[in-house]
């Protein structure tokens, strides 16, 4: 296999199986979607307000890159890049004479976010200082210029350890310890949700919660504290709020009829329990969101 593909995509490989070898197992793994290599060396010009649906790390080789990242404006120094998100809203404006590459990828887990909800933008941007960066991203412009049998499984290699690398230059309290849950984290979580969802307008007992899932309130309430750090009726109310902020920034249900079906005998109740666990208010959510 060295001899084949080269003993640096090796080594490479080798680093992968011994990050999902950590003792807390890694679940999930990114996949490429597109590389883009853009050298844009005689105008300036601007890309209009849009809305990403996948993951894409923009990153300034050289020149000078200027964006607006939902609410957050900033601007890119050569060196540095930024993860955008699902959802994210972005508008673009590159100079005259500026290089830089975007890599747009998913993740292939329905159920993960990078991030945790409601982080500051400006903390989504990374600085390469040991050139670490700049060398996965030649390698997988080497490969994506490549069309031998052996470039997408080398280009997706080098997209693992980009990903890798740039987690680790995040600051810690942002990255969203569910990427590194186990499968029962994974199972459990899904289940939570389903319940969730069956039972959206109403509330539930601990012990009804643990017929639900078949399990008794005794193991569930240790499972949840083992792989969420919370009590199972925190954790269902968490994902019921989850939902909240898909209803309040995907559709124009007011305040009032999200509390409704959510099973809460006001708004006040409700908007006390979402700033509570979201650490944001109701309307300050869906401002956050709006185009």
């Amino acid at each position: 296999t060295c001899r084949i593909l080269g003993g640096k995509a090796f080594l490479l490989k080798t680093r992968i199986n011994a990050m999902n070898n950590h003792e807390s197992k890694i679940t999930h793994l990114p996949l490429l979607k597109c590389f883009v290599n853009a050298e844009e060396n005689r105008r300036e010009y601007s890309i209009p307000r849009h809305q990403h649906c996948d993951y894409e790390f923009i990153f300034l080789i050289s020149g000078n890159y200027e964006y607006q990242h939902n609410s957050y404006t900033g601007r890119l120094l050569p060196g540095q890049g930024f993860l955008l998100r699902p959802g994210d809203w972005h508008i673009d404006r590159i100079y005259a004479n500026t290089h830089y590459q975007a890599v747009n990828f998913i993740i292939k887990d329905d159920e993960l976010d990078l991030q945790q909800e409601h982080i500051d933008e400006k903390q989504l941007v990374v600085t390469d200082v040991n050139g670490t960066i700049q060398r996965i991203l030649r390698d997988l412009q080497r490969e994506n210029n490549t069309s031998d049998i052996f470039a997408p499984p080398l280009k997706n290699v080098y997209l693992q350890e980009l990903y890798w690398q740039v987690m680790r230059l995040m600051p810690h309290e942002t990255i969203d310890g569910n990427q590194f849950r186990d499968t029962g984290n994974l199972q459990l979580a899904k289940a939570l949700r389903q319940a969730a969802m069956r039972h959206i307008s109403r509330t539930v007992s601990l012990p009804e919660l643990a017929t639900l899932l078949k399990l008794s309130p005794r193991t569930l309430n240790n499972r949840c504290h083992e792989f969420f750090a919370m009590s199972p009726l925190k954790a269902f109310m968490k994902i019921k709020m989850e939902i909240a902020v898909d209803f309040l920034t995907q559709t124009s249900m007011s305040v009032k009829e999200i509390s409704e079906y959510l099973g809460f005998q006001n708004p006040y109740h409700f908007s006390k329990a979402f700033l509570r666990i979201m650490k944001i208010s109701p309307s300050q959510c869906r401002k956050s969101r709006q185009p």
